[in-house]
C-alpha cells in the first residue's frame, strides 16, 4: 500500500518540542525499569582496573581478537577455534574450549554459568579477565 502525500495528516494540538519531551520521557522510564535494562550503577565493570575494563567489554561486545569476530571482517579464513570443536567465540573459550580446561578448573573450581563470568560481581568479573589474560588468546 502506497502513502499519497495528498492525505490529509492529522492536526495533532501538541508541539513538536512537547511530542520530543515526551518520547524522551518514555525512552527514560524504559531504561531505568527496576525490573529490566542495562543499570550501570549496579555494574561492578568501573572498579575494574583500565586493562580489565577492556577484557570484559571486548567479551561482552564480541569485538575481540577471536577468529568469531576476524572472519566476520574478513581477516581470517575459518572462524573454527584451534580445538576444532567450535567456533572460537567469547562463549566458547569461557566455557568449553578443551584447550583452556586446566586453566578454567583453576579459575572456576565450581561450574560458573556465561552471565556471572560477564556480567557477575567484581569477583567474577576479576577472575574472567585473570583467565583471559592467562589464556593463550589475546583479546
Amino acid at each position: 500500500m502506497y502513502c499519497s502525500i495528498q492525505m490529509e495528516q492529522p492536526n495533532h494540538c501538541q508541539s513538536y518540542r512537547e511530542a520530543k519531551t515526551l518520547i524522551k520521557h518514555r525512552w527514560k522510564e524504559k531504561f531505568t525499569n527496576k525490573t529490566s535494562g542495562y543499570k550501570p550503577h549496579q555494574d561492578p565493570l568501573h572498579l575494574l582496573s583500565r586493562a580489565e575494563q577492556a577484557i570484559i567489554f571486548r567479551l561482552r561486545t564480541g569485538h575481540c581478537c577471536l577468529k568469531a569476530l576476524l572472519r566476520r571482517i574478513g581477516v581470517a579464513e575459518s572462524a573454527t577455534c584451534d580445538c576444532g570443536e567450535g567456533d572460537q567465540t567469547p562463549e566458547h573459550v569461557l566455557q568449553a574450549c578443551p584447550l583452556l580446561d586446566q586453566l578454567r578448573i583453576q579459575t572456576w573450581p565450581d561450574q560458573t554459568d556465561l552471565r556471572t563470568k560477564m556480567w557477575g560481581a567484581l569477583e567474577d568479573l576479576e577472575r574472567t579477565s585473570m583467565f583471559m589474560a592467562s589464556s593463550r588468546f589475546r583479546v
